[in-house]
């Protein structure tokens, strides 16, 4: 449900005009894309994990691409090409771009 015409579709703005809502298009409805929860784990060195980050995603390309960010930020800089990402139970392993 529109949180701007409480979903009826119709908007009152300031000048007092009627008229449809900008944010669904008079539909009443928003149209929100699905974000799914990536899990990611940065292991050191040795193989052992030691970093795990929870990703909000559409797609597992945009997970790696904020994974990659969060690493580049932060600590991990040197730990990049040992980022895997589980989803379902399917594991992805993150290798740098060259």
């Amino acid at each position: 449900m529109c949180g701007k015409c409480n979903g009826s579709g119709k908007y009152i703005y300031r000048s007092g005009a009627v008229g449809p809502c900008y944010s669904c298009s008079g539909s009443g409805k928003l149209k929100r894309t699905e974000h799914k929860l990536y899990k990611i784990t940065i292991n050191d060195e040795a193989g052992n994990p030691f970093q795990w980050l929870n990703v909000k995603a559409r797609s597992q390309a945009e997970a790696e691409r904020k994974a990659r960010k969060i690493g580049e930020n932060g600590c991990f800089k040197n730990r990049l090409d040992t980022i895997t990402a589980t989803e379902n139970g399917t594991e992805y392993t993150y290798k740098p771009a060259k």
